[in-house]
């Protein structure tokens, strides 16, 4: 009878001087000294395309995504999802992209979301559709060519 209750005893204070333990060592920093995400995580992140920001709500969608780069050229399709509004997500991307540059050509609205910009040497598309769980948000950028068909670098 004291066996069982000796055995619990001990099993509970295992578990409380754990749970002590872990707490003492919560902290705002990694092993590595990574910041947390909660006191300095960035607003907007660029991933292979430095001059396109992405919110930092969207993640990226590795087995979705393909980038090329050949010398000086590089191209691709970049996929995100998240739980971002798309009207929301439509607006950063028009004042973001043009604050880098970027020179908005068209766009379509509301039921699917489709804007198309340019700058002297390479177009980029951004696709944003709603979704029940969210947004997915696919980012195409392309080399541009001149009229005989000529990359221009």
């Amino acid at each position: 009878m004291k066996k069982p209750v000796i055995m619990m005893l001990l099993s509970l204070m295992l578990v409380i001087t754990t749970g002590c333990s872990t707490l003492k060592n919560k902290d705002n920093s990694s092993p590595e000294g990574i910041t947390s995400a909660s006191s300095q995580q960035p607003s907007n992140l660029s991933y292979d395309f430095k001059d396109i920001l992405v919110p930092s709500s969207m993640k990226l969608v590795h087995d979705d995504s393909i980038v090329i780069e050949t010398g000086k050229m590089k191209t691709g399709l970049i996929c995100f999802k998240g739980r971002v509004d798309p009207v929301s997500l439509f607006d950063f991307f028009v004042n973001s992209m043009t604050n880098n540059g970027w020179h908005l050509r068209s766009y379509f609205k509301y039921r699917r979301y489709m804007l198309i910009f340019e700058k002297p040497d390479r177009d980029c598309v951004i696709r944003i559709t709603s979704g029940f769980l969210g947004s997915k948000l696919e980012l195409w950028v392309t080399p541009r060519q001149n009229s005989s068909g000529v990359i221009i670098q």
